[in-house]
């Protein structure tokens, strides 16, 4: 007599989410899947009409999730066992329970090192030159679940987090799919995590972008190419706008000037220097919702972006 076919619940969102759901339904796979996901359209990254579309095209069992509340009820069902990926809830003891083989989830991270809230993100601000990816089960901790793969891939010195994001994503699907056969089959075993070489890293805001002009060159850049598209982007006040970087490149040269001082307008860029006396050249940002080149926005070097404590002073009056 046949074994009957497994059923993985997917629970996530955003783009990798939709990546990995999709190729946990491509026909003739060894288990039927059915899609939870959440209704994020206010999120610039949402990808929510995409998961509508692959859940109509492949006649999946669809659950879209409208707050907190609804989770439970959406993951009552007995399924073999539950894939999350971009999800932003913890779930509970009962929530994972109606899974027979429990829950796993991928974290952009080499686990157990940066536990936590956007950890590729943290990673490239801390100017990781490795960054991976691990599939591993989900409990009552933060990311402190046993391992069941990882997979790493490097950052080269000017990519952006979409570039990382571009080779990583497909590597973290690739190892589900090469580890899901074993899991649902019972042939797979995972490995305890060294909760003693552990690192922890916060859920970011769109405000945690906000630049620091006193670190030195080479962090700055890497808080800016960390949070480039698609996520909300590194920014400082210019005339008090807020005045978004998308790309920027590191300088040449050893100024002495004050941190945030522009100290060059040399088309299309603009040279602002750093708090170890590095420079940074601003190529693309983003003013009133306008993209342009740096040098088209900032034409003179009397320019001074302010530092973080101005700043946030800034932050709170537009808050008051």
């Amino acid at each position: 007599m046949n074994a009957p076919v497994p059923t993985v619940r997917f629970v996530g969102s955003k783009a990798q989410g939709l990546g990995v759901a999709r190729a946990l339904s491509e026909p003739g796979r060894l288990w039927r899947l059915e899609i939870v996901t959440l209704d994020d359209r206010a999120d610039v990254r949402s990808v929510l009409a995409d998961f509508n579309a692959l859940a109509a095209e492949r006649t999946l069992p669809y659950t879209v999730v409208r707050s907190r509340r609804d989770v439970s009820a959406a993951l009552s069902a007995a399924v073999d066992l539950t894939v999350v990926v971009g999800w932003y809830w913890l779930l509970n003891a009962d929530e994972r329970a109606s899974s027979r083989l429990g829950v796993v989830g991928i974290h952009n991270s080499l686990l157990p090192r940066y536990r936590g809230g956007a950890p590729l993100v943290w990673a490239m601000i801390q100017g990781e030159r490795t960054v991976g990816a691990t599939l591993f089960s989900l409990g009552d901790g933060m990311d402190d679940g046993d391992v069941w793969a990882q997979v790493s891939v490097p950052v080269g010195p000017q990519d952006t987090v979409a570039d990382v994001l571009a080779r990583l994503e497909p590597e973290a699907t690739r190892m589900l799919l090469e580890a899901l056969p074993a899991m649902l089959s019972g042939a797979r075993r995972p490995q305890p995590q060294r909760h003693e070489d552990a690192t922890f890293a916060t859920q970011r805001m769109a405000d945690d972008g906000v630049i620091d002009w006193r670190l030195p060159a080479q962090r700055v850049y890497d808080c800016i190419r960390a949070q480039t598209r698609p996520y909300p982007g590194a920014f400082t006040y210019l005339d008090g706008r807020r005045m978004t970087v998308w790309r920027a490149l590191l300088g040449a040269g050893h100024w002495h000037a004050t941190a945030g001082q522009v100290i060059a307008v040399q088309a299309p860029l603009v040279l602002v220097a750093c708090g170890d006396g590095g420079v940074l050249a601003l190529h693309e940002v983003e003013l009133d919702g306008v993209i342009a080149q740096a040098a088209d926005v900032i034409r003179t070097r009397s320019v001074r972006f302010p530092q973080v404590p101005l700043v946030l002073d800034r932050m709170r009056e537009l808050n008051a």
